[in-house]
């Protein structure tokens, strides 16, 4: 996960299972899902095939990447990021629309949620690296904003997983959801 996503981490008990594990998600047959606001108000669900390019970390010590539409020809270090939204419910923080979202990644790329998200102009809600304008700890959370890894769903293997791994939303997310005036807070 990255550095401010919460929620689902795996680890394996063995190094067969770790194999395996790795395998599966690198060729994509294990799909993971995750929860965010976007500060946007949209009820269809969309995929986003776009390009990222990792940058170097910037002056203010944060790390961040670029999303682009389409491949730029002289940039070979861009790689393909996918991912499928699905709109769960609508509300509003501060006065701005807002949309709580399930997401599977189809690839995972350093912050590909964050960045594709704001090359579509639906940045998470408190996200200021991204371009959210809201600030979500001068209102008093801990988090500037909230995706959570909650969910994977793991293909017939030969180490005994389960086909699904869940895990509810924290919380302080909760708490979120309900000031958004969102009572969808079951995943």
């Amino acid at each position: 996960l990255d550095k401010k996503t919460t929620g689902l981490v795996a680890f394996s008990m063995s190094l067969q299972g770790a194999r395996w594990f790795c395998k599966n998600i690198e060729n994509h047959k294990i799909q993971k899902f995750y929860y965010t606001i976007l500060v946007v108000m949209f009820d269809d669900s969309v995929q986003w095939d776009d390009f990222i390019e990792n940058n170097h970390e910037n002056k203010n010590n944060y790390y961040k990447v670029t999303a682009f539409s389409e491949k730029n020809l002289n940039n070979n270090n861009a790689k393909n990021a996918s991912m499928q939204v699905f709109p769960l419910a609508n509300g509003k923080f501060d006065g701005n629309d807002v949309t709580f979202v399930k997401i599977i990644l189809k690839t995972g790329r350093k912050h590909q949620i964050r960045c594709q998200s704001a090359l579509h102009n639906f940045p998470l809600l408190g996200d200021s690296v991204y371009g959210s304008k809201q600030n979500l700890q001068k209102k008093g959370f801990k988090q500037d904003f909230f995706l959570q890894a909650a969910e994977l769903i793991i293909p017939q293997n030969p180490i005994e997983l389960p086909a699904q791994i869940k895990i509810p939303l924290n919380d302080e997310f909760i708490f979120l959801l309900k000031s958004c005036d969102i009572q969808k807070t079951d995943i």
